[in-house]
């Protein structure tokens, strides 16, 4: 099949169907019943039918969409929109700034390079944002997002959310739900959103020390329930990993592993000494004047 100037359909009933099309020939679009990749010079993919699992894009703009089943759907080079079907899809953008959505079904989302936009929809869906400053936004169900390398800004939305910032400078919004907020590395700016939230850290997760370079929470509320989850660090440094002893609002000791928070210009500081010389090693910020509780930490 070879179209000419303008927008060309075609519609892929056979293995041996092959599409020609030349550069600047309008944005041709294709309709197949099986698995397909989409030749040079053609833009738009739709799958349709129970054997249309597989859909590939190519190096330009494309836009595919997923048929009745869940489908692997991969935009390849090029900036990107794929909307996957109302079945459990794998959609990945490849590189390119690219749009995904996943529709329905319990999803699989990777946007690769580029600054991504990746949308969960229904049900209960993983979005990997990996390179790139991605927006990443969970839908309705119980969904994990990853931000992987970059700034990016994960929204949980819906239900009860993991999120990961993971490298970067990112932003985490868990919305609605009982959410855990995981910053990872760089500063993040964490807020859970309504109902009981967790923001946990690990070794390797903590920023600056000042109220301008620490890692930030924003709505941290004792009475709704919030908790910070600081089991996985390290308290006391070398050796095995040991748990924080929380001091209150007094000063340090010198004695390694203490947790301690003070009220400095209208905010909430959390201090933790892991090796014993009564300064502080890792800080988080909490907006607000907050009076923290042993039951606030989860250590």
């Amino acid at each position: 099949m070879q179209g000419g100037a303008g927008d060309d359909r075609y519609f892929v009933y056979e293995t041996g169907d092959v599409i020609i099309e030349l550069a600047g020939e309008g944005i041709d679009f294709v309709l197949s019943a099986l698995n397909y990749t989409l030749g040079a010079d053609v833009e738009d993919l739709r799958l349709a039918g129970a054997a249309a699992t597989v859909g590939t894009g190519n190096a330009l703009a494309n836009r595919i969409f997923g048929g009745s089943a869940g489908a692997t759907l991969s935009g390849l080079d090029g900036d990107d929109t794929i909307y996957g079907s109302n079945a459990s899809d794998i959609i990945m953008g490849g590189n390119g700034a690219d749009r995904l959505l996943g529709n329905s079904g319990a999803d699989t989302i990777h946007g690769g390079e580029g600054d991504d936009v990746l949308n969960g929809g229904n049900s209960n869906d993983t979005l990997h944002g990996d390179g790139g400053n991605d927006l990443i936004l969970g839908g309705s169900g119980n969904d994990v997002l990853y931000g992987g390398t970059g700034n990016d800004t994960l929204r949980g939305e819906a239900s009860s959310d993991t999120l990961y910032g993971g490298a970067g400078a990112d932003i985490l919004d868990g919305d609605d739900g009982l959410d855990r907020l995981i910053g990872g590395a760089d500063r993040d700016v964490m807020t859970g959103g309504l109902r009981a939230d967790v923001f946990a850290f690990d070794d390797g997760d903590f920023a600056g020390l000042a109220i301008n370079t620490a890692d930030r929470i924003t709505d941290f509320d004792r009475a709704q329930g919030d908790k910070i989850d600081l089991s996985a660090v390290d308290a006391i440094f070398g050796g095995e990993d040991d748990g924080f002893d929380y001091i209150g609002s007094v000063a340090f000791s010198g004695t390694a592993g203490e947790l301690r928070w003070a009220h400095e210009g209208g905010n909430t500081m959390i201090y933790m000494d892991v090796n014993g010389d009564a300064l502080a090693d890792y800080a988080i910020r909490l907006d607000g004047t907050i009076n923290l509780v042993e039951a606030s930490f989860i250590l």
